[in-house]
């Protein structure tokens, strides 16, 4: 059986994220959630002794998005999602001077 090991600053992070509780259902959700904008692109992480995101990164949402078209992350369903949100993106981003 794996050990898993908690530190305050995670369980710091989760809080101010919203994650407040304890248990091993908090973590679970925290870590996929990390896992899955890691993989997107949309955050770095560091870690610090046996705490694997001692440090989170944000990175420029626009940055990653604009990644996200040339990277193959994406399932086939999620490419389709992906460039229908990205159609409305792109209006809001010229709306808002941001391209």
């Amino acid at each position: 059986m794996k050990r898993q090991c908690r530190s305050k600053t995670l369980g710091r992070s989760r809080n101010e994220a919203g994650y407040a509780g304890k248990g091993s259902r908090v973590d679970r959700t925290w870590r996929e959630r990390i896992d899955i904008l890691k993989k997107l692109g949309f955050i770095k992480t560091a870690r610090k002794g046996l705490d694997e995101c001692a440090y989170i990164l944000l990175i420029d949402p626009h940055i990653a998005t604009l990644k996200l078209i040339d990277n193959q992350v994406l399932s086939t369903t999620d490419r389709k999602v992906f460039e229908e949100w990205f159609e409305t993106f792109e209006l809001v981003c010229e709306q808002w001077g941001t391209t």
